[in-house]
């Protein structure tokens, strides 16, 4: 008895290594665009008001916001068509007539909401401009396209090639931000328009690999079974954007714009915890397709609880490593923004409880029950808007974010709840 425990264990083990090394390595990768942005942090709050650097923080959620629109969520079907198929070979050809689909959809989808942006939206500078929206859609189509060379080359377990599509994003960021910010003030419309170029280099890059490295033939049926697939996840990632940055937009409604600049600040800081958490999450997935493929529900089932403690793990420690480096940014970081670094704590205890969430939803994709992801997720979004507005005119900032908490801690608890059920029933 105590030789099988000990040999279960060491199994464990270095279960957790084999995932460990590959996170490691997407954690790098995604924490550069990351990274960037918290390097650019001392000058955009030099050079950029409260009030405006809470306008960029609203660009970029609507950045975020745009790729599982623009992409009908065909995104998801990247990775599920490679683990669809025992023949490898044949899962390949299915990514790449499936990428190739992303494109056009994408690309088309971009075009149409650009068609009433150039019509009405007025000639002017700020959020709302007509060229500021015009740089957010097509940095939100470069980010579609952007992301499908790293989802394939995640799914066939190749990390460093996934993670070298960072670096164009990285130094295009970077460099981008302090030329138009540092050198050329412009302020607001340039951290807009940095953004934008980052993102459609980096989709010129993804663009010449799916061409190139991914053969696959754009059939019409290929098309419509990653619809089926993917159409629950565009209710999901829509959702998700609204878990995620709605707490800025309740912000901005109730006319905390200052308070906005700030809370955005703090979640910059903190956004490398989220990005730690994502990371583990994209090499757990992997990991978990392949126990799904070996040993089917009940595999997923007996996993369940060591998944979700390597998440929190994750989590907790990011967010100590992330307090231990405040004092680092509140000596860089202008004086008008020093206040939020007060949000730090309740901020870092969301990444904790977001990151029970991961597990959950990853053992419910691989049994096919994806619908009660978007349907847990809408929910929270919900209460996220609902109680971050109730809260927010009553407690200001602190009455936001705990509207964040409580809606996010629903969805993981929801999401943990069905995975157990399901796993348990699939068995």
């Amino acid at each position: 008895m105590f030789f099988s425990k000990l040999q279960a264990h060491w199994h464990r083990l270095l279960q957790s290594q084999r995932i460990a090394a590959p996170a490691l390595i997407y954690f790098v990768a995604a924490t550069l665009p990351r990274i960037a942005s918290l390097i650019l942090l001392p000058l955009y709050s030099r050079r950029l008001s409260a009030t405006d650097y809470g306008q960029y923080g609203l660009a970029q959620t609507a950045i975020a916001f745009l790729p599982p629109v623009l992409s009908l969520g065909l995104s998801a079907a990247v990775s599920r068509f490679y683990f669809d198929n025992q023949d490898r070979q044949a899962a390949v050809r299915r990514v790449g007539g499936i990428s190739r689909w992303l494109l056009v959809v994408s690309a088309t989808l971009a075009a149409v909401i650009e068609i009433p942006v150039l019509l009405f939206a007025p000639v002017r500078i700020g959020l709302f401009g007509r060229w500021e929206l015009s740089c957010i859609i097509w940095a939100g189509w470069g980010s579609v396209v952007a992301q499908i060379p790293p989802l394939y080359l995640k799914s066939a377990q190749r990390p460093f090639a996934a993670a070298a599509f960072q670096v164009t994003q990285f130094v295009a960021l970077l460099c981008s931000g302090l030329l138009l910010v540092g050198y050329f003030h412009r302020g607001l419309r340039g951290t807009i328009e940095a953004s934008a170029i980052a993102y459609l280099l980096d989709s010129v890059v993804s663009l010449v690999f799916v061409l190139l490295a991914l053969k696959g033939e754009m059939k019409e049926s290929l098309l419509w079974e990653g619809v089926r697939l993917s159409v629950p996840f565009v209710f999901h990632l829509v959702a998700s954007s609204m878990q995620q940055w709605g707490d800025r937009w309740v912000l901005e409604v109730c006319d905390l714009k200052p308070e906005l600049g700030r809370y955005t600040a703090a979640q910059t800081v903190v956004s490398p915890g989220s990005m730690a958490v994502a990371a583990w999450n994209e090499a757990s997935a992997v990991e978990i397709g392949e126990i799904f493929r070996a040993g089917g529900a009940a595999a997923l089932r007996r996993r369940l609880r060591s998944f979700v403690l390597s998440f929190a793990g994750i989590g907790l420690g990011s967010s100590v490593l992330i307090g231990a480096g405040v004092p680092i940014f509140w000596v860089l970081v202008s004086t008008n923004l020093h206040s939020a670094f007060a949000l730090v704590p309740l901020l870092c205890l969301s990444v904790i409880v977001e990151a029970l969430y991961y597990p959950g939803a990853l053992v419910l994709f691989y049994l096919g029950r994806t619908w009660i992801i978007p349907a847990a997720t809408i929910s929270s979004a919900i209460v996220n808007i609902v109680a971050g507005l109730l809260l927010a005119r009553q407690f200001g900032l602190v009455g936001a974010l705990l509207g964040r908490l409580i809606s996010m801690s629903l969805r993981s608890v929801l999401l943990l709840m069905a995975a157990r059920y399901y796993s348990l029933k699939a068995t």
